[in-house]
């Protein structure tokens, strides 16, 4: 099993497939990208600019309803040639340190009615 199925295979939390704006940094935020999806637990953010395993970060994650800031640790990265970038993944898994209460409830919620809406585009 590749490191990529292996990160898969342990994950705790559904993800949910979405594109958001993430700005992070390691002591303020000086980055930013795509987050490709998004659970309870972390995101991945799609870029080549990757940080080593194990970096600390502080992300800004905007949502349409408002931004959410977090606290998380680079749990994968992959960086890959240019020329293959639509090709072949590449980016940072982030796993989220002590997320509080508040965001299990928001991100519920939003998954909800994203998916409720959703469901209304198909009627």
């Amino acid at each position: 099993m590749n490191k990529l199925a292996a990160c898969k295979s342990s994950r705790r939390h559904e993800r949910v497939r979405t594109t958001l704006w993430v700005s992070y940094g390691v002591d303020s935020i000086d980055a930013a990208g795509c987050a490709e999806s998004v659970s309870e637990g972390g995101l991945h953010i799609n870029t080549n600019d990757v940080l080593g395993v194990g970096t600390r970060l502080v992300l800004r994650i905007e949502f349409p309803e408002r931004a959410v800031m977090q606290e998380g640790e680079v749990t994968w990265a992959i960086r890959v040639p240019e020329h293959l970038r639509d090709e072949m993944v590449c980016g940072m898994g982030i796993q989220f340190l002590d997320p509080d209460p508040g965001w299990v409830t928001f991100f519920r919620d939003w998954r909800s009615a994203l998916a409720a809406s959703k469901t209304g585009e198909s009627d």
